[in-house]
């Protein structure tokens, strides 16, 4: 392909983004950002705790409220710290393309920031709700005890609830997750359960899937179970290996392996001892060749897997960012904006081997990378049956829960072309067939989503 070529495909690109901006947009019109009012008061305290940040841009509006709890000026800095944290993100980031994974990405970044701003300075915590709009679309999130309405033909209609223990008991109890009993017992307790700022692993809510818990998590159990087990915070210690062998260039080898524990106690779940427990290993091996015009490749990996149990806890790896970048579709190392959706963030409860040949060129400044996959999972088929885990996305903001009856095939052919040192176009094209067990997976709808494809053009520029 020569340059020119190349030149005209990317000017034909550029016309059919055009005339999906002219679509949208109106004949290019401008869409109007909606106005944006807030107010504080201080009331009789000395100290201003909470902390409000808009930002409007091109591609919508972001709204941050902090509501700081703490001693001294520890509230005020952590809403503040919280807000600008967010703030800047959605600056960096492309919110609208997924807004779970900036939701997800922002409220990990205010934690540690809040946590690294306070030091021992003392106490300092905010609840934080976060609420995004782009034309006619409200995208939101809630950590703590925030409550966010619409103001609708002149009434204030509620989309989210605070993060009090009240609150979850009702919906815990209404799903079945806490006996009435129970329930019962914890109407009485409005303590706040979840919010920034916290350095046990002790919380996080279940309408927002962020912060550490997901990964901390056995299947079945929630915020709710969390907090009432028998344990006031958690424990958590891992391990693990590394190695990159490169005294046989061309050959190169390397090798990743951890085990990971986390242990929050036990609670009850529908009248039986639940153990808020989880621990697994994970190892991978990576082979390559270094040839003059590419670099081909083996890489393996085995990550243990949900054992018969319901109640014993998980024996997957625990994690608290599972972000992996393997593949450019079935996960998260893709050029193009936000994350993968097809199968998920991390490897947790799968094995796979995967062929690759990267670093294909055979023109200056053109390169391709060839990706040939195949997964499998490694939990157990009862924990399904058991009724711990109905759909294989339940599991969100980790892998796909894929049982040992269920398969995947990806194949990924990438490509980046350099215009200049720090500008490049990337052609990244997937395939992802899913092959569900059917009988395990009854009434899921997954039939339709077995064939799954991917094709994107995108720019960047690296300062």
């Amino acid at each position: 392909m020569t340059p020119q070529t190349i030149l005209i495909l990317l000017c034909a690109a550029e016309a059919v983004l055009l005339l999906i901006r002219l679509s949208i947009g109106g004949s290019g019109r401008r869409l109007r950002s909606p106005d944006v009012g807030s107010s504080m008061t201080i009331g009789g305290r000395e100290v201003q705790e909470d902390f409000v940040g808009t930002l409007a841009t091109q591609t919508g509006l972001v709204a941050v409220l902090a509501d700081g709890m703490g001693k001294a000026y520890g509230a005020r800095i952590a809403s503040r710290t919280a807000v600008e944290t967010f703030l800047d993100l959605f600056r960096d980031y492309n919110a609208f393309d997924n807004p779970q994974y900036y939701f997800r990405k922002s409220f990990h970044a205010a934690n540690r920031a809040i946590l690294r701003e306070l030091g021992d300075e003392g106490y300092g915590a905010a609840s934080v709700g976060v609420a995004m709009i782009r034309e006619n679309w409200l995208f939101y999130a809630v950590v703590g005890n925030v409550k966010l309405c619409v103001f609708r033909n002149g009434d204030l209609v509620p989309v989210s609830a605070g993060h009090t223990l009240d609150v979850l008991a009702e919906q815990s109890f209404r799903t079945g997750r806490l006996s009435r009993e129970d329930a019962l017992v914890m109407l009485e307790n409005h303590r706040l359960y979840n919010y920034l700022g916290q350095d046990s692993f002790k919380g996080s809510g279940p309408d927002m899937t962020g912060i550490a818990m997901p990964g901390m998590l056995p299947l079945g159990g929630d915020a709710a179970i969390a907090a009432s087990s028998d344990k006031d915070h958690g424990s958590i210690w891992y391990g693990g290996i590394a190695a990159d062998v490169t005294y046989f260039e061309p050959f190169r080898f390397a090798l990743d392996a951890a085990y990971g524990s986390v242990d929050m106690g036990t609670s009850k779940y529908k009248d039986k001892n639940f153990d808020v427990k989880r621990s697994g290993w994970y190892a991978a091996f990576l082979a390559e060749y270094k040839l003059e015009s590419c670099t081909p490749g083996l890489l393996f990996w085995y990550s243990s897997g949900d054992d018969a149990n319901a109640y014993n806890g998980s024996e997957r790896l625990p994690s608290i960012d599972p972000d992996v970048y393997v593949t450019s579709y079935g996960f998260d190392g893709t050029n193009y904006g936000g994350a993968a959706q097809t199968l998920g963030y991390g490897i947790s409860g799968t094995w796979a081997v995967m062929a690759r040949v990267k670093d294909i060129s055979f023109m200056e400044d053109l390169s391709h990378v060839l990706r040939v996959v195949y997964y499998q999972g490694t939990n157990n088929k009862e924990m399904v049956r058991s009724k711990m885990i109905s759909n294989p996305q339940d599991s969100v903001a980790s892998m796909m829960y894929l049982t040992t009856g269920d398969k995947a095939v990806e194949v990924n052919f990438d490509t980046e072309y350099k215009l200049y040192k720090n500008l490049s176009l990337f052609v990244e094209l997937g395939y992802i067939r899913l092959d569900l067990d059917k009988d395990l997976w009854k009434g899921v709808g997954y039939e339709a989503k077995e064939n799954n494809f991917k094709g994107t053009f995108s720019i960047g520029y690296k300062f």
